[in-house]
């Protein structure tokens, strides 16, 4: 892992264990997750830790928050199954049709990352995105692409018609 820590980080008022995970919104865990992963830090304690809280309150996310955490995770390569598949959970129909293209393809791309790939997940991924492709970019779209193709996905219909 790149820029892997050797100790655990400790941060002021800021102790990464699992103690600390249930004081944090839904949305601190994600910027945690989300900044440590940007920064290229990869701290086993810290994102198993944050993984466990999630799968455990995954209902608390919103469309854009699984999908950064999603990414988050997927840049570190941290496959935690459970976590994954809550994430798919919460991400399935209905509530998949309110998805904006972007927490969409941000989603697959995780997925298809960590080499995780819910069939019923993308056929409804794909489903949706079909409905509503005009509102994405032209890169959310080759992203999207390239996750379903990743995920071996086929459909009856074209993504694309």
């Amino acid at each position: 892992k790149t820029g892997k820590l050797k100790k655990p980080v400790v941060l002021p008022g800021f102790i990464p264990s699992q103690k600390w995970c249930p004081r944090y919104s839904q949305q601190n865990l994600t910027n945690v997750v989300w900044a440590f992963s940007n920064l290229k830090l990869y701290d086993e304690e810290l994102f198993e830790a944050t993984a466990q809280e999630f799968t455990a309150r995954v209902g608390e996310l919103d469309a854009q928050g699984l999908s950064m955490a999603a990414a988050a995770f997927a840049a570190q390569g941290f496959l935690h199954r459970p976590l994954l598949e809550a994430f798919a959970a919460a991400a399935a129909e209905p509530r998949l049709c309110s998805f904006a293209p972007r927490d969409l393809e941000g989603l697959a791309v995780a997925f298809a990352t960590l080499g995780y790939f819910p069939a019923a997940w993308f056929d409804a991924a794909a489903e949706r995105a079909s409905r509503c492709l005009p509102a994405f970019t032209s890169l959310g779209l080759a992203a999207l692409a390239w996750a379903l193709a990743a995920a071996g996905w086929r459909h009856q219909e074209p993504l694309l018609r």
